[in-house]
């Protein structure tokens, strides 16, 4: 498996893998995208904040991205949400793993001293792989999102780096 910076012909390839988390509800929007309605995200991506994505061959199985978190204010500048997502033929095989390793190990050249991941807390996988990786949970709002008629709550998972 090899991770790289997204290039927008891989566009395509992101948007069905979220697209496919959208329909498992594993994120908070409930709408598929198109690749154009995607573009200005990807587009907004930069060198501090990149867009990966882990290919088998030529097969996208995956992508992680760093945002800033609380954007606009200079106190939480060393700090950044990070998102992953699996093609779910690709699911349990290690790549969430290598996606998020490899932000960890990106992360400080960076200058992102803290990492957070925010899960829907019905994502149990995602919650299993955040310790097996390091990451502590920090905190949880409880039902904050409506999925499929329930309540669901947002749990908070962060990782300080080394300098």
């Amino acid at each position: 498996m090899n991770i790289r910076i997204a290039e927008l012909s891989d566009l395509p390839s992101i948007v069905g893998i979220y697209n496919q988390a959208i329909s498992a509800g594993a994120t908070g929007h409930t709408d598929a995208f198109t690749a154009e309605s995607r573009r200005e995200w990807f587009l907004s991506h930069s060198a501090s904040r990149p867009l990966l994505v882990a290919e088998t061959g030529t097969t996208i199985v995956g992508w992680s991205n760093l945002t800033d978190y609380r954007p606009g204010r200079q106190a939480f500048q060393q700090t950044a949400e990070m998102s992953y997502y699996v093609h779910s033929e690709y699911r349990r095989q290690g790549v969430a793993t290598a996606l998020v390793r490899h932000m960890t190990t990106l992360g400080p050249s960076l200058k992102v001293r803290t990492l957070i991941a925010i899960i829907l807390e019905t994502n149990v996988a995602s919650a299993k792989l955040m310790e097996r990786v390091g990451f502590s949970r920090w905190a949880e709002l409880p039902s904050v999102a409506r999925l499929n008629d329930q309540d669901v709550g947002h749990l908070y998972y962060g990782r300080h780096l080394p300098p």
